[in-house]
């Protein structure tokens, strides 16, 4: 992949910047006439504005005291008050940012042998064993706009770019690590069966969910909206919850990855705009229905306590020097005062007064949480890749892998129809048929990955495979 490289348009990153830089021209017009003396790059100037001027409410004050103006306070401030300025400030910020970091760097990182753009990636920079890209960093595009840049990296002259991810992968993996039965049949897509009344007579029926390995998963979000807001969704068909009950399945959806990423109900009640207390209720009907999980979590919890570490399914550690089970209760850096242990509702008891003590320790196990899912998503991409990059070789294909985006591939091949569908084939294949889900990942009988691939002549513009095979 780094040998290979990135091909870019340079005439396109070119005008792109220029546009941008127009961007930010109109909208420091726009702001002189609500903040007129305010030099909008000056975070004093900018916090004074804001705060007293205009009367917004203060989120979070910085170390010093002062009313903090940085990007996630004021996105957070933003979706509270709805402040017109505030867009405009954003909108001003990302457009900077997209100009200095993504135009003129990406072009002046071209290789003048090759003419494309060698980002580097390294298997040892995250903790979590995620790969790492850097010079440039193709990974952390800004979310609002990231097709802006994605359409700059274009396939070479003759061939097309495909793009391979895993459906669901995360939510797969807490499924299979905390055996919930109930978020398992999330995958079980016995809903639109005809046999879905009757369901003892299902002629393809695996003993551990109940799955036939022929038919459509359920969408899981909505699956798991149905089951912790049932009161409010009712009997609502699965199918149609997203466009009911879009709020609920957003809410569902986001509570989903905070248990994904060790989150909080503080960072849920911030997200979706509700009190801590609601946050809470909302965890409590979740874990209601899915108390596997907080079983789980429970055990992540006392595993990282008493061993000072996590590990993935496959083994792979990351310490937190907070936990080291070394430390004597006397010591400074030993945050409890007698062995530690975890209620069921997943409370460390057996800390030392102060908060600097529980906010270490609940970072750790907030982490210890996450790392045995992001640990395993990663080592299932990279494993992917390598099982990919084998069978290109082994039938003598002219595609390549490129580049990785977390858990997505990408490749190019010849610009074909019978090369694209053959690639796209073997990289599906790769990525879940040479998979070995239970005897290295230790996942349930039924439980599958399913790989989503796209295709198109640049990052941007990528759609279905069989949409983008239309346009030829």
């Amino acid at each position: 992949a780094e040998m290979h490289g990135f091909t870019i348009d340079q005439d396109y990153l070119k005008n792109l910047k220029a546009t941008l830089i127009a961007k930010v021209a109109e909208i420091d017009v726009k702001l002189k006439e609500t903040l007129p003396d305010v030099n909008i790059d000056s975070g004093q100037q900018l916090s004074k504005a804001l705060y007293e001027t205009l009367g917004l409410p203060i989120l979070k004050r910085t170390a010093s005291g002062a009313a903090s103006v940085d990007a996630d306070t004021l996105e957070r401030l933003h979706k509270q008050t709805n402040n017109e300025t505030l867009s405009l400030i954003l909108d001003r910020r990302g457009y900077n940012k997209l100009a200095a970091t993504y135009t003129t760097s990406f072009i002046e990182k071209r290789n003048s042998i090759t003419g494309n753009v060698h980002p580097s990636f390294s298997n040892i920079a995250t903790e979590t064993g995620r790969l790492a890209c850097h010079s440039p960093n193709f990974q952390n595009l800004p979310k609002k706009a990231s097709d802006l840049i994605r359409r700059a990296i274009i396939a070479p002259d003759g061939y097309t770019l495909v793009f391979a991810d895993y459906s669901g992968q995360e939510v797969r993996i807490l499924a299979s690590a905390c055996r919930d039965t109930g978020l398992l049949q999330a995958f079980n897509p016995c809903y639109r069966c005809i046999y879905a009344d009757n369901k003892h007579k299902c002629p393809k029926i695996t003993p551990s969910i109940g799955r036939p390995d022929y038919c459509q998963p359920k969408e899981v979000h909505s699956f798991v909206t149905s089951k912790v807001f049932k009161s409010q969704v009712g009997d609502t068909p699965i199918w149609e919850i997203e466009k009911k009950f879009e709020k609920l399945r957003g809410i569902a959806k986001a509570v989903t990855f905070l248990l994904v990423y060790g989150g909080s109900e503080m960072t849920l009640a911030q997200r979706v705009g509700i009190t801590i207390e609601e946050a809470r209720k909302i965890f409590e009907e979740y874990f209601a229905a899915f108390p596997g999980i907080k079983r789980w979590i429970k055990e992540m919890y006392e595993f990282a306590l008493e061993n000072g570490y996590s590990k993935d399914v496959l083994g792979r550690r990351r310490y937190y020097d907070i936990l080291d089970p070394n430390h004597t209760y006397e010591s400074l850096d030993c945050p409890f005062y007698k062995k530690p242990t975890v209620t069921d509702e997943l409370r460390v008891m057996g800390l030392k007064q102060g908060k600097e003590y529980y906010k270490a320790v609940m970072g750790s196990l907030r982490k210890a949480q996450n790392q045995p899912i992001q640990g395993t998503a990663a080592e299932m991409t990279k494993q992917g890749s390598l099982f990919a990059r084998k069978r290109f070789r082994d039938i003598g294909f002219r595609a390549n892998i490129i580049g990785f985006v977390h858990d997505e591939i990408i490749s190019v091949c010849p610009k074909n129809k019978d090369q694209i569908l053959k690639t796209v084939e073997q990289v599906r294949l790769a990525m879940s048929e040479d998979i070995p889900l239970i005897e290295k990942y230790n996942f349930p009988e039924g439980l599958k990955m399913t790989v989503g691939i796209s295709a198109g002549d640049n990052w941007g513009s990528a759609k279905k495979v069989d949409a983008y095979l239309d346009t030829f």
